[in-house]
C-alpha cells in the first residue's frame, strides 16, 4: 500500500525557506496531453521508471476527467511532475520521512519506490490531491487561504469524514475550534497536536460550506479572490467569516455531541 498522511500539502513549504532545485538535464522526461489545454512534463531518472510515469499520465487523465465538470478551465495549463527515488526524495526536497507527494511552485513531486502500488487506488486519491492544489491555485491565483484550498483538496480526494469527525470530536472535548485567522497560511506555527488538527478542520469546514452552497460556490469564492479578496467570501457565501465561524461552530457540536 502507497501509504501517506493526508495532512502534507501546505505543511511542508510554508516552512522550508530553500526552493527546490532540480537538475532537469540530468533527467529523462516525457510529455503528456492530460487535456486539450492542460499538459504535464514528467520528468523520471531512468529507463526503469519510464511505466511508472506512463501510468501516472494515464492517472492524470482520468483525474482531469472527474475534476472539469467542477473547475471547467479552458485556460491553458502547463506544470512539472518530479519522481524522486524513496532514498533521495527527502535530501533533494526537504521534506519531513512521513512525505510521499507535495505541490510547490507549479510541481507535483512524487516519491517513488519498488514497492510504489501505482495502480491502487491510494497512490491515485493522493495524485488527485495534489492535483487539485494545480488547479485550485490556478482559478485562485494562489491566493485561497490554506484552510479552503487543503480542505477542498481533501475534499476532492476523499469526501468521506467519519475519521475527521471522531477525531475532531476528541479534540473539541478539551479544546476550542481554531480560529480561521489562525489557519491563513502556514500551520506550522501551530503548537503540538494543533497542526494536524488544522486539517481535519480545514477538510469539515470546507464540507460545511460544500453542503450548504455547493461546490461551484467554492469556485466562485477562489475566482473572486483575484478581484477583491475582502468582499469575496460574503459575495460567495452571503455572510462574514466570523458568522461562518460562528455558524460551523454550532453545526459541529452538533456532529460531536
Amino acid at each position: 500500500m502507497y501509504r501517506r498522511l493526508i495532512f502534507l500539502a501546505f505543511l511542508l513549504f510554508s516552512a522550508c525557506t530553500k526552493d527546490i532545485k532540480i537538475d532537469k538535464v540530468e533527467l529523462m522526461t516525457i510529455s503528456s496531453d492530460i487535456s486539450n489545454n492542460i499538459k504535464t512534463n514528467i520528468y523520471f531518472k531512468n529507463r526503469e521508471s519510464e511505466g511508472t510515469a506512463k501510468i501516472i499520465a494515464n492517472h492524470y487523465i482520468k483525474i482531469q476527467k472527474e475534476l472539469n465538470p467542477i473547475f471547467n478551465l479552458h485556460e491553458r495549463i502547463t506544470f512539472d511532475t518530479i519522481l524522486i527515488k524513496e532514498d533521495l526524495f527527502h535530501t533533494k526536497t526537504g521534506a519531513p520521512t512521513w512525505v510521499n507527494a507535495f505541490y510547490h511552485n507549479n510541481r507535483i513531486f512524487l516519491k517513488t519506490n519498488d514497492n510504489n502500488k501505482i495502480s491502487d487506488i491510494t497512490f491515485y486519491n493522493t495524485l488527485k490531491h495534489e492535483y487539485s492544489h494545480i488547479l485550485i491555485n490556478r482559478v485562485s491565483e494562489s491566493l485561497a487561504p490554506a484552510w479552503i484550498d487543503e480542505g477542498f483538496a481533501m475534499l476532492l480526494e476523499s469526501p468521506i469524514l467519519k475519521r475527521e469527525l471522531n477525531e475532531y470530536k476528541e479534540w473539541l472535548k478539551t479544546n476550542k475550534q481554531i480560529k480561521l485567522k489562525a489557519l491563513k497560511k502556514s500551520f506550522t506555527t501551530l503548537k503540538n497536536k494543533e497542526y494536524k488538527i488544522a486539517y481535519l478542520q480545514s477538510k469539515l469546514m470546507t464540507n460545511y460550506l460544500k453542503n450548504k452552497f455547493g461546490e461551484k460556490a467554492i469556485i466562485k469564492y477562489f475566482g473572486l479572490l483575484t478581484h477583491n479578496r475582502r468582499l469575496a467570501f460574503r459575495n460567495s457565501f452571503k455572510m462574514s467569516l466570523s458568522d461562518f465561524e460562528n455558524q460551523f461552530e454550532t453545526w459541529i457540536k452538533t456532529k460531536t455531541n
